[in-house]
């Protein structure tokens, strides 16, 4: 907001001071950026034009790109590159210019055809009532200067200041791809109608032309709409007194003469605002404009620089918005798709329970291996088995698998988060430029959390479970069932995700596995100390006897009285939890924020060193945080 109001201000400032008479801009001195080119892009090239005659290479510029300086490659003349430049000449001939204004104004006029070289083509246009094509564009001089001539003491009342915009450009040949010019000077305001100033807007900009709008200082010309003509087309506007005139028109014949192409390397990520300042050893010019990528989406030109200046944020805003929420809608389908094949998996399985001979075509009792997936490139997943095969990690991550249910081998799931990995720094880099390529790290990351996060949630879903599955098997046992009828019982009448693994225990059992390895291997899978206690109790009172359904309900009620007690610290705990969630993702959210609004407010911490080094040191600090305030929250299970 503040810096909108500074820039509103300034605006404001310039407006007032061009208001006033006799603030002409100086004729000499002034640089100005004619268009930029995007198509080679990150190499970009920029149109500069001078009133100097100084020759210019490439050690004499400098360019910053939103405040970041850039490496020139070349600096070559227009003429060089084959671009062409014409320009018309739109001249006030109503009865308030008749005398000495009028004079001077042709004098002027007589100077730009002189100034400019032959092979730039000029058109000649008088206006008062209506406009009038005194000499179409042409590089015959003569004709031009005859033109200019027939101009002499030929006033008539009126002044068709829009509709002389409206004819000027289309007095430009379209398929010529030259760079199309109107020098409009005038010292009135519309009088006539037929036309707008919209109107006259959209006429040059569709045919690609630039409006010079020139007000003698003193007249009742409207200063505020000859601005907008110009800043809406990409020209300047300028209020001058008469004795200036010939000057201005001189400088504006060496900046359409003195042009050349700077070439260099952009360093923006695609589809972003960029402010470019090019800095000359006489003067200043600078513009905005959107590169390659989003600006396909909007239709926005990027070689309209004026135009870009004005809308250009904001179109990148809308068309990233439209993006992110293509993005959620998709990883939306893709949650729903994969809680659709959860559920579909769990309704399997449940029926694999019951169905102990369809069990062995999924699980091997031996070694508990899940059946290879079809859709993972068989290879691939081999080579990163044998590689975590044999590794603690391998073995850590092999448990993790099974305590979240997944039917996954590890060189499957290594497989997934190696793709993930490249996806993510594929797509970061595409969008925001090299330091994007960071996001590969959150794609290795995101499988692992994800992983993690679900077998906490399959363990905690267990766990509440446990004591009324204890409370089954010893309502079963009172009514003289055996101890393996009543988890066989209990298997049936319990809900997901306990149904699985007490069935695939039975399953086991039925194989001919011994009782005390099968429920060790449970508690192995599951990770549940409560669990462990529990199995430990069934194991010595299958070697000491007893009263196994007593000893079961008391094991029950102690587990109730620790999940209340865990749940109780968890309600505790939750601000302290949400605080850790938010201080560690607030600002990376802010920062990509930022990088959308004001990519150059974040600049120099990626493009300079202690800007990287700090921001390294701020992703190890909160990585430190966020463990550190997790550490503090977690309830200790003993």
């Amino acid at each position: 907001m503040v810096s909108r109001l500074r820039s509103l201000i300034a605006a404001v400032a310039v407006l007032g001071l061009a208001l006033l008479p006799g603030t002409a801009r100086a004729a000499t001195g002034d640089v100005s950026v004619r268009g930029v080119e995007t198509r080679d892009f990150p190499q970009i090239g920029l149109t500069v034009s001078t009133d100097q005659t100084t020759s210019v290479d490439a050690s004499h510029v400098r360019i910053l790109e939103n405040g970041v300086p850039v490496k020139v490659v070349s600096v070559d003349p227009l003429g060089g590159t084959g671009q062409k430049v014409d320009a018309v000449l739109a001249i006030d001939v109503s009865n308030s210019m008749q005398g000495q204004e009028l004079q001077t104004a042709l004098a002027a006029a007589r100077a730009f055809v002189v100034g400019v070289p032959e092979s730039l083509p000029v058109g000649i246009l008088s206006f008062a009532e209506q406009p009038v094509v005194r000499s179409p564009v042409t590089d015959d001089r003569a004709s031009v200067e005859l033109a200019v001539d027939s101009l002499d003491a030929t006033t008539t009342q009126g002044t068709a200041l829009y509709q002389a915009v409206v004819t000027g450009s289309g007095m430009f040949d379209p398929q010529s791809g030259a760079q199309h010019n109107l020098i409009l000077l005038t010292d009135g305001k519309d009088t006539v109608g037929g036309a707008d100033v919209v109107q006259a807007i959209k006429a040059a900009r569709d045919a690609g032309v630039t409006v010079y709008t020139i007000a003698l200082a003193g007249s009742d010309a409207d200063a505020t709409i000859l601005h907008q003509l110009a800043v809406r087309t990409g020209g300047r506007y300028q209020s001058i007194t008469p004795d200036d005139l010939e000057a201005v028109y001189s400088g504006l014949a060496l900046e359409l003469s003195q042009q050349f192409v700077v070439r260099y390397k952009s360093k923006a990520p695609y589809g972003v605002a960029v402010s470019v300042e090019v800095q000359l050893p006489f003067g200043t010019a600078s513009t905005r404009f959107l590169t390659p990528g989003l600006a396909n989406l909007t239709g926005q030109d990027p070689t309209q620089p004026g135009e870009v200046s004005q809308g250009s944020a904001a179109t990148s805003n809308a068309a990233i918005a439209v993006i992110a929420g293509l993005a959620f809608l998709a990883f939306l389908n893709l949650i729903l798709l994969l809680q659709s094949l959860r559920e579909q998996r769990r309704r399997e399985t449940q029926l694999r329970s019951r169905m102990p001979g369809e069990v062995a075509a999924v699980w091997s009792p031996e070694d508990g291996e899940p059946k290879p997936n079809q859709w993972i490139p068989k290879a691939i997943s081999d080579m990163a088995e044998r590689t975590a095969s044999g590794t603690r990690a391998g073995g850590t991550l092999k448990r993790r698998l099974g305590q979240a249910g997944w039917a996954l081998r590890v060189g499957e799931f290594l497989a997934i988060v190696v793709a993930a990995g490249l996806t993510a720094a594929v797509g970061g880099f595409l969008f925001f430029g090299p330091p994007g390529a960071a996001a590969g790290v959150i794609g290795l990351v995101a499988p692992l959390a994800f992983l993690s996060a679900t077998a906490a949630k399959r363990l905690s879903a267990i766990q509440s479970q446990l004591a009324d599955t204890l409370m089954v098997v010893s309502s079963s046992l009172r009514a003289g069932h055996s101890f393996l009828q009543s988890l066989d019982t209990a298997t049936k009448e319990i809900s997901e995700p306990g149904a699985t693994e007490f069935g695939r225990t039975m399953s086991e059992i039925r194989f001919g596995r011994d009782v005390d390895e099968a429920l060790g291997s449970l508690v192995e899978r599951i990770g549940s100390r409560d669990l462990e206690w529990t199995v430990t109790a069934i194991k010595i009172q299958r070697k000491i006897g007893g009263n196994l359904a007593e000893v079961l309900e008391g094991v029950a009620a102690t587990i109730r009285e620790r999940e209340t007690l865990r749940r109780q610290v968890k309600v505790l705990s939750a601000e302290g939890r949400i605080s850790s969630y938010v201080l560690t993702v607030l600002p990376i959210l802010l920062a990509v924020y930022l990088s959308f609004i004001n990519p150059a407010y974040l600049r120099v911490l990626t493009t300079t060193r202690p800007g990287l080094i700090m921001l390294s040191g701020a992703g190890v600090l909160m990585v430190v945080g966020y463990l550190w305030m997790q550490k503090i929250v977690r309830l200790e299970d003993v």
